[in-house]
Parts: structure tokens; C-alpha cells; sequence
């Protein structure tokens, strides 16, 4: 597992919360999960990457392509889950624990 501090500023606090994250928080540590081609890539299949419960999912992928440039071309196609729920970019952080990459798939 790797654990990276934050490297970047959050997005814009706007959008709706996830867990009632209206107020920013203090930084701390949140798992992240990568699976299949991402985990590949990044090579770890988890990290601990600090975040601040006002920043947004959006803001979380910026903070991941700063960690881990080599996601920068499939990240976009992801969908991302913070605590099992699936997340837009305009969701914000707020006490999620663990957030997922779900790399694009596709069937028939």
C-alpha cells in the first residue's frame, strides 16, 4: 500500500455531498482502491492518499493524476465509488473512507 500526501488544492466546494459534507474538514487519510487495468498502471492495488472533506470527487482525480501520472489517459473513463456508491465529479469527499477506481468496461 502507498500512502501519498496531498499535492494539490481542491476543487471548488459546489455540488452535492455524498455523506453531509457542507462544512470542510480537517486533511486525513483515505483508502483507495484500484482494480484491473488501473491497479496495473498505477502498479499497487491500494494507496492512502490524504484529502480534505470539502474537496469534490473531481477535485480527487486531479489529486490522483498528481500521485499517479500514469493514470492520466484511462482516469477520465473511470467511474469512481466512495463507501460502495458509485460518485460523480461534483460529489464532495466528506467522510468517505475508501474511494474505488473502476476502470471502463464493457459487454454485451
Amino acid at each position: 500500500m502507498t500512502t501519498l500526501g496531498t499535492s494539490c488544492d481542491p476543487s471548488p466546494t459546489s455540488g452535492k455531498s455524498l455523506l453531509d459534507a457542507d462544512s470542510p474538514r480537517a486533511p486525513r487519510l483515505c483508502d483507495v482502491l484500484f482494480f484491473a487495468r488501473v491497479s496495473d498502471l498505477a502498479k499497487t492495488r491500494s494507496a492512502k492518499i490524504e484529502v480534505e472533506g470539502g474537496m469534490t470527487i473531481g477535485g480527487f482525480r486531479a489529486l490522483l493524476i498528481a500521485h499517479f501520472p500514469q493514470l492520466k489517459p484511462i482516469l477520465p473513463f473511470c467511474a469512481l465509488a466512495g463507501d460502495g456508491m458509485m460518485a460523480s465529479d461534483t460529489d464532495k469527499i466528506g467522510d468517505i473512507r475508501t474511494i474505488a477506481v473502476l476502470p471502463p468496461v464493457s459487454g454485451g
